[in-house]
C-alpha cells in the first residue's frame, strides 16, 4: 500500500508538473524582447514610428528576432491575376473546381477576380489564405451564390450573391479584399478557389490607381535587407536608405549636380511630380563647359559658322567647322578652317 500510495503521489506530481509546464508555455524566444506574446502563443512584433517610411513593423519573424528594412516605391511592376496591388499581392494557392475555370498552371485563366478597396488596409498583420466556394450556380433562375472563409476557419460565411462587375464586387468581411466573377456561366456549384494575400509590412494597398503598379517594398526591390541591422544593401547603381533612387554615374565627375526628374522639369519651367519615378530616377545637370551622362566631357568653344550655316547657336561644336576633342575641350578644325572655335576660313584650301 505504501508503494502504491507513493507511486500514485509521484504520478500526480508528474501530471501537475506537466500541467504547470503547459500553463507556462509561451511565445518562441519570448518574442526576443521585441514584441508582445498574444493568443495562441503568437508574437505581435513592435512597430516603428517617426521614420521617413511611416509606422510599420520594426521587427519580423515568428520570434520577432529579425529587423525589417526601410520601404519605398518599388522600381518593378508587380501584378498577379491581372490585379495590380499596392502593399499586398494575391497568389493562387491551389484550386479544386468542377470546371476548367481555375487559376492553376494548366488553366491559367479564371473567372474569379480578386480586387481591393481603394485606400483600404488589410485587417490582418500576417499572410492569409482565402477560400471561396460556389454554392449555387443556376443559369435558368438565375441565381449565383458563394461563401468564403480563411483556410484555418471551420465555419463558412453566409451566402452572398456573385457579381460580374468590379465596382459591385463583394467584400470578404472587413478584410478589404473583394471578389467578383468575369463569367458566371463558367461556374458550377462546388467550385472552390483558394488564393493567398501576402502581407507587405502593413502598407496600405490600392486598386485602379495609376501608381499602383509599383507597390512599396523593402529596399525598393533594388537591394537586400540585413535582418541583423535593419539596413539595406543596395544593388549596384542604386542608393539611399531604402535604395529608392538611382545613383548618378561617377557622381557627375565633380562637374555637375545629381538631381531628380522632377527637378529637371522645374528647371525647364514645367512639372513632373505625380509620376511614380519623379524622384527616383536621377541624372546629372552639368556645370557650364561640361556635358555627357557623367559630366566628364569638356565642351569646345563654338560660335557662328564662318559661311553662315548652323553654328554654335544651333548646338554645333567648333562653329560647325571642326570636331571637338571632349577629353581636352580643344577643336580640331576641318581643312581650310582655323581658330580656337574654327571661326576663320583660310584663303587657300
Amino acid at each position: 500500500p505504501f508503494i502504491t500510495t507513493m507511486a500514485r503521489g509521484l504520478l500526480l506530481a508528474a501530471v501537475a508538473l506537466t500541467m504547470l509546464v503547459a500553463a507556462q508555455a509561451s511565445c518562441p524566444n519570448q518574442c526576443s524582447g521585441h514584441g508582445v506574446c498574444g493568443t495562441n502563443d503568437i508574437c505581435t512584433c513592435y512597430k516603428q514610428s517617426g521614420t521617413v517610411w511611416g509606422t510599420r513593423d520594426g521587427w519580423t519573424g515568428a520570434d520577432c528576432s529579425l529587423r525589417t528594412c526601410p520601404t519605398a516605391v518599388a522600381f518593378d511592376t508587380i501584378s498577379t491575376q491581372e490585379q495590380r496591388v499596392f502593399g499586398y499581392k494575391f497568389t493562387p494557392a491551389s484550386t479544386h473546381a468542377n470546371t476548367t475555370s481555375t487559376f492553376d498552371s494548366v488553366n491559367p485563366e479564371t473567372s474569379l477576380r480578386v480586387t481591393v478597396l481603394h485606400g483600404s488596409t488589410f485587417s490582418d498583420s500576417q499572410d492569409r489564405n482565402f477560400m471561396v466556394r460556389v454554392t449555387v450556380s443556376e443559369e435558368t433562375t438565375p441565381e449565383y451564390l458563394f461563401e468564403w472563409k480563411y483556410d484555418t476557419d471551420t465555419m463558412w460565411s453566409n451566402e452572398m450573391t456573385m457579381t460580374t462587375e468590379w465596382w459591385a464586387a463583394q467584400d470578404l468581411g472587413s478584410t478589404g479584399v473583394r471578389v467578383y466573377w468575369a463569367n458566371l456561366a463558367n461556374t458550377e456549384a462546388g467550385d472552390l478557389y483558394e488564393f493567398s494575400a501576402v502581407h507587405n509590412e502593413g502598407v496600405d494597398f490600392y486598386d485602379r490607381n495609376d501608381n499602383t503598379a509599383h507597390q512599396n517594398q523593402e529596399c525598393s526591390g533594388r537591394g537586400s535587407c540585413d535582418r541583423k541591422t535593419g539596413s539595406c544593401t543596395c544593388d549596384v547603381g542604386y542608393g539611399g536608405e531604402a535604395c529608392a533612387r538611382t545613383l548618378c554615374p561617377s557622381d557627375c565627375s565633380g562637374h555637375g549636380v545629381c538631381q531628380s526628374q522632377s527637378r529637371f522639369a522645374v528647371d525647364a519651367g514645367t512639372t513632373y511630380s505625380n509620376a511614380w519615378d519623379a524622384d527616383k530616377h536621377m541624372g546629372c545637370k552639368c556645370d557650364g563647359g561640361f556635358r555627357g551622362l557623367d559630366c566628364a566631357m569638356r565642351e569646345c568653344p563654338s560660335g557662328a559658322d564662318p559661311l553662315g550655316a548652323d553654328g554654335g547657336a544651333e548646338g554645333r561644336d567648333c562653329s560647325g567647322r571642326g570636331k571637338c576633342d571632349y577629353s581636352s575641350g580643344v577643336c580640331n578644325c576641318f581643312r581650310g578652317y582655323f581658330g580656337e572655335r574654327c571661326e576663320y576660313q583660310t584663303n587657300f584650301v
